[in-house]
């Protein structure tokens, strides 16, 4: 059965230490109230102890608006940030895993919808991609929930309705015979390869026959 489920980092997260200080470095503009009470606000650069580093924008002592924030692994995060958590659009990349083969290039991303840290982007499509493989469509929690499309690196591709990270219900699966050069409407000539179009045919509730887990 094929699925898949991914977790935003919780360092998205300002880091606190056992009495709810944040451990950082601030490297930016302040705003001085009426009381003469000082404000982080304004753009600016934080460095955490743990090595993460966020540049963007404060208002009154708050993370708001644009932001990029880069991890330790080298995984990086571009988009808009509220309280400190990715919320809204935005683009989560992630680095190659410890064991991946240096001569074998890793491709492993997402850009869309999160929702206070997590890949949530219910009524609004989403793009995943993790090296050639292919996901477009809704995510709920970290998980393919509601409609998309999932495209593999051989061409075949499914159209339909995901539940919790599987495939629910029936849906549309196209083979990738060689032939003519089109795509589903759903995905565009600008992120894809031209895929060959082949035979459709209905599927139910599990694509077992068909796929093996994802990679």
């Amino acid at each position: 059965m094929w699925c898949f489920r991914e977790e935003v980092p919780q360092d998205l997260m300002f880091q606190k230490d056992d009495l709810g200080n944040i451990l950082y470095r601030y490297d930016g503009e302040y705003l001085q109230d009426k009381d003469g009470t000082k404000y982080h606000h304004g753009h600016a650069t934080v460095r955490f102890r743990n090595g993460i580093q966020f540049v963007g924008r404060f208002h009154m002592g708050h993370p708001e608006g644009k932001a990029t924030i880069s991890f330790p692994s080298s995984s990086t995060y571009e988009g808009v940030v509220v309280q400190g958590s990715a919320h809204g659009e935005g683009k989560f990349v992630w680095s190659a895993p410890a064991d991946w083969p240096p001569d074998k290039k890793f491709r492993k991303e997402y850009s869309g919808w999160f929702d206070r840290g997590s890949l949530t982007s219910k009524g609004k499509k989403s793009l995943y991609v993790l090296n050639k493989d292919i996901y477009q469509g809704e995510f709920e929690d970290g998980r393919a929930h509601g409609k998309g499309t999932f495209l593999w690196e051989d061409g075949r591709y499914f159209i339909g309705e995901f539940v919790n990270g599987k495939v629910h219900g029936e849906g549309k699966l196209v083979a990738a015979p060689a032939g003519e050069c089109s795509l589903p409407p759903i995905l565009t000539r600008s992120l894809l390869r031209c895929i060959p179009t082949g035979r459709s045919s209905k599927v139910g509730s599990s694509l077992a026959q068909h796929t093996g887990t994802s990679r």
